[in-house]
């Protein structure tokens, strides 16, 4: 009987490992699909019930429409937060190309344009390079990371600075805010899936630091924070750079 080979062994437990992740991403999609039909129901029946007492809602029951609507709006924001989650996890398929980082930035801004505004966010970036990753996927890490330093801002008006700069053939990039920062002790923590440090005091959840996690490790890279209290905080992330052929 012929033995196989270290390298055939190492092809079959990766083919495994992939199936098992594409598995696990199945099952996330269809449970996303289900809830959400779930949710519509429950939204469509307390429509149906509004309309049936109409002009005869006490204060009691508009209290507990309304507190129906308002969880059900939540699920919604969770279930389109695990449906991102799963879109990063792995074994997706990621469109990589290289593309200016300013090009993911720009988008990421345009999408959290209001929030930018109302807030009074002022963004600063720094000549960024060429990179080899996902045009999407590097949109969204930007996109919760900027969301993060505003919901995480402190008395005076968020200010994040994104810098980037050469390391061992990679590019390693810095997303600083002047937020509230966080205790040391909780920073490997934060990137657990559906860790919330401030609990419900502060809107989320939980899930867009984890899918940044993912979505830095698709692109073959690595993902930290440096932070303390009062003083800010700083995400480092680091990406391929795009090669001169490109």
């Amino acid at each position: 009987m012929q033995l196989a080979s270290p390298s055939d062994e190492v092809r079959e437990l990766r083919e495994k490992v992939l199936r098992q992740e594409r598995a696990a991403r199945h099952f996330l999609e269809v449970l996303i699909h289900d809830v959400r039909a779930r949710q519509r129901g429950v939204n469509t029946s307390a429509e149906l019930l509004a309309n049936e007492l109409q002009g005869q809602l006490n204060g009691t029951v508009q209290e507990i429409l309304n507190h129906i609507h308002g969880e059900v709006t939540r699920m919604n924001l969770l279930m389109a937060a695990v449906s991102g989650y799963a879109d990063t996890m792995p074994g997706a398929r990621y469109a990589m190309t290289t593309i200016p980082l300013e090009i993911p930035l720009q988008s990421a801004l345009s999408e959290v344009g209001a929030m930018v505004r109302e807030s009074g966010t002022t963004v600063n970036a720094g000549v960024l390079p060429k990179v080899y990753g996902d045009p999407g996927r590097l949109a969204s890490l930007f996109r919760h990371l900027i969301t993060n330093a505003i919901l995480y801002r402190g008395n005076a008006p968020p200010r994040i600075e994104i810098r980037t700069e050469p390391d061992a053939g990679r590019c390693l990039v810095s997303v600083r805010d002047n937020g509230i920062g966080i205790g040391g002790e909780y920073t490997d923590r934060l990137f657990v899936p559906f860790f919330r440090l401030h609990g419900a005091d502060i809107p989320g959840t939980g899930l867009g630091l984890a899918t940044c996690k993912n979505i830095v490790e698709a692109h073959g890279g690595k993902i930290w924070i440096a932070s303390k209290i009062c003083e800010g905080t700083t995400f480092f992330f680091t990406l391929a750079l795009a090669t001169e052929e490109d």
